[in-house]
């Protein structure tokens, strides 16, 4: 909800997800919602593993850990939060390759 708000409000939103072909629950759900509310601006692709938020291309979140309470609470996953603007612009990079490569 939180991204279909920001997306109203003239937010670019751009969603790059692992192509599984087994989802159930909601994960499944998830992706549902997603290719509903944004038809033309996701992409599924095989080999995703990695996790990266940028926002206002002035920080940046990169993490091993799903984005979900069991995973950043309970596992040894580990990430970092940055507003170094040059790594920033890196990240951008690499998220702009894969959108563009597939």
């Amino acid at each position: 909800n939180r991204l279909i708000s920001a997306r109203d409000a003239g937010i670019d939103i751009k969603i790059i997800l692992r192509d599984e072909e087994n989802l159930k629950g909601l994960a499944k759900d998830g992706l549902i919602q997603i290719q509903k509310n944004f038809p033309t601006n996701h992409k599924l692709i095989k080999n995703v593993h990695s996790r990266i938020i940028v926002c206002d291309s002035k920080e940046a979140i990169i993490s091993s850990a799903d984005l979900d309470q069991k995973s950043l609470q309970g596992m040894l996953n580990i990430g970092i939060k940055t507003s170094n603007i040059e790594l920033v612009k890196k990240v951008l990079l690499f998220f702009d390759h894969v959108w563009e490569s597939n």
